[in-house]
């Protein structure tokens, strides 16, 4: 490291530093400069930044830049540096108060990481920013590898275009999901291509579609990419969900000591203070390097302390800001307060701002970004910045800025800003412009202007404010604000005259309630009023018989789809495919087989419609409702594929909900966490189980409990029974408060089943037992949902309960015979193995089991195939056959391990444990003979 003597230049721009020289900085006595280019001399030519630059001091040394003291981080960076450069990816969050030196000490971790070899993304967040959609993955994007992301899926390709596309113009729907995708594969592709890290600064300002997509990618990509981020101690923010579920190494950024703050201000302003006056000062600002220089700004010159003296100060922090921003003239605070409240200027803002305020760039309160864009040197002076300008001058800004506008919703937003009294004009402008952020994909602007134009609507209009306000409440569903939702639907049926109107308001309600005992009584309050309008009839009907599925009402479910699908017309094929669908799903459930031709039929009807923009349109839609049958039913590979292009295909043209599509991400990869359990692929259904959590944003009762229920049945299955236990418990208190018995019963037979596995039959016939009863009770004939029945025979048969162990398991088996359900076939002859066994017939119960491993022949289900052999490997050691025994029990040992199922293991282990006792010594062997 070369030292302070040789010549450097201090520099305006804090973010383009390489290298630390805190020790020599410590001690460099220079002199004060004479203003922002002036020259001093400390051993060589030194040229002072002036005020430019908020937080540290900076200075490159033959085009290294330094951080002043701050040796101890500087180093621990030069080392994660280090890390993520040789492939081991540190995740690193530098956490302080406003104004530290975060930003500094960030800046220069990204130098480290870029001297180290490794490519870096950077984004820079800002609170102003935070409301435009993508904001922040429209500065990573400018590192992406062009030739990774040439080899995108053309969707992805499309989506992530369209989410960094300009404001304005007419693109394809922003679909998050697809561009989530996009970015993971951008981040394994240019990974393998080197090391990687993202690097956010202000991360709890990084507006929230950015989070969202950051957060899926890194918590999914397995490879070497490192993350380093700078955030505001107690600050709250959307950017923060990006650190949840992520293992991070939080670096506490401290104040700076009376030697670094002496350095700073000397670099920074050109003056010095007395020791008594320079330790009063830092013990003032508690180390703060911006507060420190602001309120050395606001000290004179001469500034002495006799012996127990207080130092003399403004009151707060933002009257040092004040009289920092009163410096400059009276014309530029106008100017000041406008870039304030516009965070991306118009070119024509810009060029006003630019010949107006040049004085507050030369003062270093404003300074232009990469982009060539003048901003704030930071977000205190900012605020300060607002508040220059009182009430009605600040209206009037708000409306010159209207008239700079270039786009429409920044036009509508400024005008909302700007007036003070209700406006059919601006009401009207801020509509039109909710509409076109919703068209294009931002469903959480679309809902601040749809909310702001039903505020700003004239009382003279009240069918249209109510109007807006539904539409704000849709728009918030889309965005996936709940909620908020149901707060400005509440607002609007109390408005309401009863009546058709009112009923598609109450019929919006229900379908974003949290409980189905809700939504079920506010449908029923929308039929008594909904007239005789045969589409609105159907959507209740539908939505009806959705939610009395969900309570387990077999007859009315089946009662209300079949209305719905009778009542839909021509004008709504959406709606009749789903309520076809579920009328082929309910007839499954009561043992009519698989509805194939039903099914297909609403499927193709389906594909036909476009998206809906209805709160009410079916999230679980016809190709869901088919392929939850041919799961079921145990047909995987058919299944699967209907999954995966209900998940996958194109969505192009006009927006699909954000909350649908959350909704049918959470749906699918709950979905394909059973259909992969059951197909013996555990590590792919852990990382679907994973995916239904990051994708469930709706936060709906079923949504929550069909996440719960994933995470809960693979940690089942593999044997991480905390983990387990607490998302079922979880999931079914979830499910109960929510009125959703079905999840009920799905959660209790996840609990019997793990208290099975554990050999607590007792615990699991509490659990097991009531569900497979109720489900008989409440007309469900299909075996394999929930699967519950063999786990409770098998409870049943541990107990002693050999009676009606032999009914449930009659049952079993005649149904599986007559749907020809193999896998109930063969867990039955399973079953049936072990009850002969309990009672004595090793025989039968020899030849059950022997029928049961080729009855999994036929079944892709290697877990339940291990259950078989590890049943039979039991049965045959009684009936003293050792040899068969062993290698029955070493095979299923094998298949448990394969799949990861440690439960199991142990049971197969404690199984060989017990034939090894039972085989006979050298002693009985010689007596046996002779």
């Amino acid at each position: 490291m070369r030292r302070v003597a040789d010549a450097f230049p201090f520099h305006a721009d804090p973010r383009s530093p390489t290298a630390d020289c805190a020790t020599t900085l410590d001690r460099c006595p220079w002199p004060s400069a004479r203003g922002p280019s002036a020259l001093a001399r400390c051993d060589g030519t030194v040229a002072a930044g002036g005020a430019a630059g908020l937080g540290s001091c900076w200075m490159d040394v033959a085009g290294e830049v330094a951080v002043v003291g701050r040796r101890a981080e500087t180093a621990r960076l030069t080392e994660l540096a280090g890390r993520m450069a040789w492939g081991a990816p540190a995740r690193v969050v530098l956490e302080g108060e406003g104004g530290i030196g975060k930003t500094v000490l960030w800046s220069r971790g990204v130098e480290l990481a870029r001297a180290a070899g490794a490519r870096v993304l950077s984004a820079s967040a800002s609170a102003a920013a935070r409301e435009r959609p993508f904001a922040g993955l429209v500065d990573l994007a400018d590192g992406f590898s062009g030739r990774v992301v040439a080899g995108l899926p053309a969707h992805q390709r499309g989506a992530l275009a369209a989410a960094l596309s300009a404001p304005g113009q007419e693109q394809p729907v922003a679909d998050e999901l697809a561009v989530s995708l996009a970015v993971l594969e951008v981040f394994r592709g240019m990974s393998a291509m080197g090391p990687l890290v993202v690097a956010v600064d202000d991360i709890q300002w990084l507006d929230e579609a950015t989070a969202r997509v950051l957060a899926y990618a890194l918590r999914r990509v397995n490879a070497p990419v490192g993350l380093l981020a700078a955030a505001r101690a107690g600050a709250n923010g959307p950017g923060l969900v990006v650190l949840e579920g992520l293992s991070v190494e939080r670096l506490t950024v401290e104040g700076l000591g009376p030697a670094a703050i002496d350095a700073l201000l000397a670099a920074r302003l050109g003056r010095r203070f007395t020791p008594p006056v320079l330790r009063r000062l830092v013990e003032l600002v508690g180390g703060n390097p911006l507060h420190a220089l602001e309120l050395a700004r606001a000290l004179p010159a001469d500034a002495r302390l006799a012996p127990g003296e207080p130092l003399t100060v403004p009151e707060t922090l933002a009257g040092l800001l004040e009289r920092r921003l009163s410096i400059l003239p009276e014309s530029a605070h106008a100017w000041l307060a406008a870039l304030a409240v516009s965070p991306r200027p118009s070119p024509a803002l810009s060029e006003r701002l630019e010949v107006h305020l040049g004085d507050a760039l030369a003062a270093g309160i404003l300074e232009t970004d990469r982009r060539g864009q003048l901003r704030f040197t930071h977000p205190l002076l900012a605020a300060a910045a607002h508040g220059l300008v009182d009430d009605v001058h600040r209206r009037a800004i708000h409306r010159r800025l209207a008239e700079l506008a270039d786009d429409p919703e920044q036009r509508a937003a400024q005008l909302a800003l700007g007036a003070e009294h209700p406006d059919a004009e601006v009401s009207d402008a801020l509509d039109h412009a909710a509409a076109q952020a919703h068209r294009r994909g931002a469903p959480a602007a679309a809902a601040e202007l749809a909310e702001q134009a039903a505020r700003l609507t004239p009382p003279t209009q009240d069918g249209k404010r109510r109007a807006r306000g539904r539409t704000a409440a849709l728009y918030h569903v889309h965005a996936g604000d709940g909620p908020r939702a149901r707060t400005l639907l509440s607002a609007v049926i109390d408005e309401q005259a009863p009546g058709p109107e009112r009923a598609r308001s109450l019929l919006d309600l229900a379908a974003i309630s949290e409980q189905t005992t809700r939504a079920i009584s506010l449908a029923e309050r929308a039929l008594a009023e909904a007239g005789t309008e045969r589409t609105l009839l159907a959507s209740i009907h539908q939505l009806l018989g959705s939610a009395f599925g969900m309570t387990g009402d077999l007859d009315r479910w089946e009662q209300h789809v079949t209305l719905a699908a009778r009542l839909a017309d021509a004008n709504s094929p959406s709606l009749a495919a789903g309520a076809m669908s579920e009328c082929a799903l309910v007839r499954f459930l009561r043992g009519g087989g698989i509805q194939r031709e039903l099914g297909k039929r609403a499927v193709t009807l389906a594909r036909a419609a476009r998206d809906g923009e209805s709160i009410t349109t079916p999230l679980l839609d016809a190709q869901f409702n088919l392929a939850i049958q041919l799961l079921i039913a145990g047909e995987l590979d058919e299944a699967r594929a209907l999954i995966y292009a209900r998940r996958d295909r194109p969505r192009e043209g006009d927006a699909v909900a954000q909350s649908a599509l959350t909704a049918e991400a959470s749906w699918s990869s709950y979905l394909l966490t059973e259909l992969e359990l059951r197909a013996g692929r555990w590590s792919l259904a852990d990382q679907h189980a994973e995916a239904a959590a990051a994708a469930d944003a709706s936060r709906s009762a079923n949504l929550q409990a069909s996440t719960l229920l994933a995470r809960a049945l693979v940690d089942a299955h593999r044997g991480r029974v905390e983990h387990a236990r607490d998302a079922a418990t979880i999931g079914l208190e979830v499910a109960r408060a929510g009125g959703e018995q079905l999840f009920v019963w799905l959660h209790e037979a996840v609990l019997g089943f793990i208290a099975l596995s554990l050999q607590d039959p007792l615990t699991a016939h509490r659990h097991l037992g009531p569900v497979v009863n109720a489900l008989h009770g409440h007309g469900f004939v299909e075996p394999a949902l929930p699967g519950a029945a063999p786990d409770a025979i098998e409870a049943l048969i541990a107990l002693g309960e050999f009676a009606a162990a032999r009914t449930m398991l009659h049952e079993l088996h005649a149904t599986g015979e007559r749907l020809n359900r193999r896998w109930a076939i063969a867990s039955a002859l399973r079953c049936r193995a072990l009850l002969a066994s309990a009672t004595g017939d090793h025989e039968r119960a020899i030849a059950a089991a022997n029928a049961a491993i080729q009855a999994h022949r036929q079944l892709a289900d290697p877990f339940a195939r291990g259950r078989t052999l590890l049943a039979r490997g039991a049965i045959l050691g009684q009936a003293g056959q050792r040899r068969d025994a062993e290698h029955a029990l070493a095979q299923a040992r094998a298949l448990f391990t394969q799949l990861g199922a440690t439960l199991w293991i142990v049971r197969a282990d404690r199984e060989t444990r017990r034939l090894n006792d039972r085989a006979p010594t050298a002693k009985q062997r010689a007596e046996t003979r002779g």
